[in-house]
């Protein structure tokens, strides 16, 4: 990112910085960000941010605490009045960086996952969705007789959650797509930026917190 730094600076280009998280706080102060990226963020038309450690970590700047945008993914939305098919949100430990979740976490998501196929897989429709390719190996060992449905085109997945009536998961944006279009979503939160779907008016579920809750 350092190049597209120096160059807003070198052309003085207007940015505006629209959602902005953070897995944890930090000080706009201190080395978490560069001097280019610091004199940008002065610089910027307009700041909103999805969280608060984000919002508070860029004091002095003027930000605005809104909902991430994701929540304006789709340009129509629906009623759900009755849930008749959930989608799950599949995820492992042991895929490429960045696109992993730790071993606490998915042990959590395959204890639940599990009871709720036990428990209600056959009163409701239950399918599971994959954000990325390497997901899909290690998902046929997990569930190899479930339905994933994943694309490797983003905009595919208005139409991947918009089949179901629940989500459940533990990706943010996944929530948040699904309430874009009035679905309703259950956040198993595993880190701090789980707090973003509080703006999706989604609830949330510790990966901590007891299976009976």
């Amino acid at each position: 990112m350092v190049k597209l730094y120096s160059s807003i600076l070198e052309y003085d280009l207007p940015t505006i910085f629209l959602g902005l998280g953070t897995s944890g706080k930090f000080s706009f102060n201190d080395e978490h960000f560069t001097k280019e990226e610091q004199e940008v963020f002065k610089r910027a038309s307009l700041i909103t941010t999805r969280d608060t450690d984000t919002h508070d970590g860029l004091q002095p700047l003027e930000t605005h605490q809104l909902p991430c945008p994701a929540l304006l993914s789709s340009k129509s939305g629906r009623l759900v009045d009755k849930v008749k098919r959930i989608g799950l949100m599949y995820g492992t430990n042991d895929a490429v960086a960045s696109n992993n979740v730790s071993s606490d976490t998915y042990q959590y998501m395959m204890n639940i996952y599990k009871k709720l196929l036990d428990d209600y897989g056959d009163e409701y429709e239950i399918e599971f969705v994959s954000h990325y390719i390497d997901e899909l190996s290690h998902f046929r060992k997990d569930f190899g007789d479930q339905t994933v449905r994943y694309s490797y085109d983003a905009k595919d997945y208005l139409d991947i959650y918009n089949r179901y009536d629940l989500v459940i998961g533990y990706r943010v944006h996944g929530i948040g797509i699904s309430a874009s279009m009035g679905i309703p979503g259950i956040m198993l939160a595993h880190d701090r930026r789980a707090a973003t779907v509080k703006g999706f008016l989604a609830d949330m579920i510790a990966i901590d917190d007891p299976m009976s809750r």
